[in-house]
Parts: C-alpha cells; sequence; structure tokens
C-alpha cells in the first residue's frame, strides 16, 4: 500500500512540472491576446520550438529565455500573469435588450435638451441684432463730519448715490445708454440717457441724448472712478452738468488725438419736462485732447487738452461747496445771471508715470451782457499706489478711468484663524482747489450771491477691495473770503465712503 501511495506522489510532482514548463512556452503572436481556450487550460500546448527563441506578446505569460545546452540555464522565473485588458462597451445593437435600449434613448433626450440650451442662450450676433442688455449700477454710502467756523454747514450720511444702468451695442454700429437714479429728496433722476452711431461720415462717432457737456479732463472721469468723494471743487464749480443735444467725435493720429464738439439745450431736464420758452438758451461745447506720450498699454500717459463753452441767451451759474460735493452747503456762489452771451474755458494736463500721478486743470468764465464779470479757478493732485497699481486711461475718452489691480482684497479662515492673502491697493492723494469768484462780492447775500474766493487742501487715501469696491478716506481744510468786508471762514472736513458698482 505504501508502494502505491509513493508512486502516485511521484507521477502527479513530474506531471505538475510539466505543466509549469509548458506554460512558460506558450506562444502568442504580437498583439493579440491569449486564446480563450489558454485562459482556461493554464496555456497548456504541445507545442514548442526547439530551436528558435519565442517572440511572446506583451500582455503573454514572461517566458524563460533560450540557452544552448552549454550554457548554464538560469532558474525558471516566478510565473507573471498580465492583468487582462477590457475594451469599451460597444454600442447596443438594433436587438439590444429593452433596459439598456431604454438607457440610451434617456441619455439621447438629455443630450438633446443640453443642445436646445445651448442654442436658445447663445449671444447674439452684434453684426445683426442688438447685444444682450448689459445691467449695471452703483451705490455710495457717504459720510461727511464738518468742524466749521462762521458757516452753518451740517453733518451727512445716508446713501449719497444709487442708479441703475442698462447699455449695449448692435448691428457692427451702434451703442446706447441709459441710465437712472434716485435722489435725496426722494425723486427719480435721468442721468446718461444717448444712442451713438459709429464711422458717421463726417460726423465720426454721432452721440444724441441727454449726458455731460466736456467742460474739463476731471469732470469727465465717470463718477464712480473721480480720485475722491467728488472731483476737485473748481471741476464742479465751472462744469454745466448734463443736457439734451448732439455730438460728434473724431480721433486721429492712432487715437491719439481727440476732438469732440457739440449743440445742447440750455435747460436741465435731470426730472422734469421742461416748457420750450424763449428763453432757456443754446450751448456750444468743444474738447481737444492728445496724449503725446502713451506707453506700457496706459501705465506711461502724458495728456495735454483743452476745452471751450459757449452758452447764449442762458441762465449762468458758478457755485462752489466744500470738496466739491453738492451735498454740502454752498460757501461760494454768483447768483443766476441772465446773460446774452457766456464763455466758459479750461486747460488740462496730465502725467502719470506708473504708481505716481499729477493731474491740474485751470479754468475760465467771463459773463457778458449786463453783467461784465470774471471767474477763475484751477486745481492740482498728486497721486501714489503704494503697490505699483495705476489708473487705466481711455485715448477714447481722454480721461483716467478704473484702478489696475494686482492684488484684491481677500481675507479667509483657515485652521479657525481670519487670514488674508491679498491687501488690496492703496493709494494716497494730496488735491489743492483754487476758487475766484470776488467780481461778485456785495455787502448783502441776496439771491443767492457770495462773492469772494475760496482754496481746499485734501489728503486722501483710497482703500481699493477689488477694481469694482473701495473706501475713502478723506480730510479737507476749505477757507473762504468773502463779501466786501472779507469775512473769513473755514470749515474742518472729514469724509468716508463706500462705493460699490457692478
Amino acid at each position: 500500500m505504501r508502494k502505491l501511495w509513493y508512486g502516485l506522489s511521484v507521477l502527479l510532482f513530474g506531471s505538475s512540472l510539466a505543466v509549469a514548463d509548458d506554460l512558460n512556452y506558450w506562444d502568442v503572436p504580437a498583439g493579440e491576446a491569449l486564446p480563450v481556450a489558454a485562459q482556461i487550460t493554464g496555456g497548456l500546448t504541445p507545442k514548442r520550438p526547439a530551436v528558435q527563441p519565442v517572440v511572446r506578446a506583451q500582455n503573454a505569460l514572461n517566458p524563460v529565455q533560450q540557452v544552448s545546452t552549454e550554457q548554464e540555464v538560469p532558474p525558471a522565473p516566478t510565473l507573471d500573469y498580465a492583468p487582462l485588458v477590457v475594451a469599451a462597451a460597444p454600442k447596443p445593437a438594433q436587438n439590444a435588450p429593452a433596459d439598456n435600449a431604454a438607457v440610451f434613448a434617456e441619455l439621447q433626450r438629455l443630450t438633446d435638451e443640453v443642445e436646445k440650451i445651448k442654442k436658445d442662450t447663445k449671444k447674439p450676433d452684434t453684426k445683426k441684432a442688438w447685444s444682450s442688455p448689459k445691467v449695471g449700477g452703483r451705490i455710495f454710502y457717504d459720510s461727511y463730519t464738518v468742524d466749521n467756523d462762521g458757516t452753518d454747514i451740517k453733518n451727512k450720511v445716508g446713501i449719497r448715490e444709487m442708479r441703475l444702468a442698462v447699455s449695449g451695442n448692435g448691428f457692427d454700429s451702434f451703442d446706447y445708454k441709459t441710465e437712472w437714479g434716485m435722489t435725496a429728496n426722494g425723486q427719480i433722476n435721468l442721468y446718461d440717457t444717448w444712442l451713438g452711431a459709429k464711422n458717421v461720415p463726417l460726423f465720426g462717432y454721432l452721440r444724441a441724448g441727454h449726458y455731460r457737456v466736456e467742460t474739463g479732463m476731471g469732470y469727465m472721469v465717470s463718477g464712480l472712478h473721480t480720485t475722491l468723494t467728488e472731483n476737485a471743487p473748481p471741476a464742479s464749480a465751472f462744469s454745466i452738468g448734463r443736457k439734451l443735444g448732439l455730438s460728434s467725435q473724431h480721433l486721429f493720429a492712432n487715437d491719439r488725438i481727440r476732438f469732440i464738439y457739440g449743440f445742447y439745450d440750455g435747460a436741465t431736464i435731470n426730472n422734469t419736462r421742461v416748457l420750450q420758452n424763449d428763453d432757456q438758451g443754446q450751448v456750444f461745447n468743444t474738447r481737444l485732447s492728445a496724449a503725446p506720450y502713451y506707453g506700457d498699454e496706459g501705465r506711461y500717459v502724458l495728456h495735454f487738452g483743452g476745452h471751450y463753452t459757449y452758452l447764449a441767451d442762458a441762465n449762468a451759474t458758478i457755485s462752489a461747496q466744500p470738496c466739491g460735493s453738492n451735498w454740502l452747503n454752498a460757501t461760494l456762489a454768483t447768483g443766476n445771471n441772465v446773460v446774452n452771451h457766456h464763455h466758459r474755458s479750461g486747460i488740462e494736463a496730465a502725467y502719470q508715470a506708473g504708481p505716481f500721478a499729477i493731474h491740474s486743470e485751470a479754468f475760465f468764465a467771463q459773463f457778458g451782457g449786463d453783467v461784465d464779470k470774471t471767474a477763475r479757478g484751477f486745481s492740482t493732485e498728486f497721486t501714489y499706489f503704494l503697490g505699483g497699481e495705476h489708473r487705466a486711461y481711455s485715448l477714447e475718452n481722454g480721461t483716467f478711468g478704473a484702478v489696475k489691480m494686482k492684488n484684491n482684497f481677500h481675507p479667509f479662515k483657515s485652521g479657525g484663524s481670519n487670514l488674508v492673502d491679498g491687501l488690496g491697493a492703496w493709494q494716497l492723494v494730496l488735491q489743492y482747489g483754487y476758487t475766484d469768484l470776488g467780481d461778485w462780492r456785495t455787502a448783502s447775500r441776496a439771491s443767492g450771491n457770495r462773492g469772494g474766493l475760496q482754496s481746499d487742501i485734501t489728503f486722501g487715501v483710497n482703500w481699493f477691495w477689488t477694481p469694482n469696491v473701495r473706501w475713502i478716506f478723506e480730510y479737507t481744510n476749505s477757507q473762504q473770503n468773502t463779501g466786501t468786508d472779507y469775512v473769513h471762514t473755514d470749515q474742518n472736513i472729514f469724509g468716508t465712503s463706500l462705493r460699490i458698482f457692478f
């Protein structure tokens, strides 16, 4: 019995060696998988080449290297079975099972829905239609704390401006904008509302509607991008606001030179319908600006310009407020002057070299007819960005605009701590303004007349969180010398503003 068990063991051991040896020599053409039969039988085959080495596929079993009988035979390596590669499932055939067909039908339906949404939301071709309207808006929270001497100027806090605007373009030639806002007394005010046409023969860019008359560079800077809470006091004092009219704009010398002229109605229609009487007056305005040096996409700019405005049979008024803010009471005023002709003009210059910029303007006004008087003013401001940022310059408008940010203000929370990985942009401002209405000095202040001199010096800090969100902190010392008795008054004003727009 023991001899029988011994014989069976030898037989089984020898058979296993033969199977292992045959596994190492399974011959598969390159690039093909093992036949199903080989996978089932473990690769057993009676065929084995006697002399030539066998070339095997990458996914075949690793062979034992063929050697001559005179060479030492290395030990057989451990069998290494390559992983099986599963091909992507093919699309179901026409006779696919019902459950698979339902799945693919649902996928097709969802794909069709996605394509339909893409088609419905596709942007219109602005060469053949109007673009989708772009909605924008702004909200300014302002605060003024006034320490006054000799004047009754109250502190102010609240929503300085709240507006909503819609703009767009179309037909490869037109653009438009309409902007409305709520005033401090709850009225709905009309601001920019116009339609423009590009490349009009003889007229270049033609605009019609209600918008600002160009009386200087500072005044033409959007209220979103004024250096401080308001324009410098002279820029606000010598402006004539928005009027209803028509203007023509031209660009020359690779857009480095800009020329605009326009005709306007003398009345103001911010929130009322104006009767077309004979004394509303007419306005002609023109402005020329040039950027003889313009580099690094506006990071370096040298700007010069000038403007002229003629008002005929119109109410001509000049008034000045500290900080240039019409939220504060007027400290200088000419009163209403109905004149048969009135001239206003000015010159402007600006230079920007990266984070540093200087901007200066001078203003002149001459009242003719029954009132033969003159007024003048000028302003200068220096600005510097601590982080090396700069303001964008528009050749199309001849003005400075939004700040070019490097890093937004970005607070975040990590590990239970409040951290900041971006400080935003910080800008320092020094501004000086001077307004001379000395020809209107009188002993009385009837009809709002308050002639004299005013000087304003302002130190300010702008903290930009993003190009669309900033804090303004400013201190202004405003001094007046008014009346025939040369009464001196002054105010110390601390202003703060949070400005958000989109």
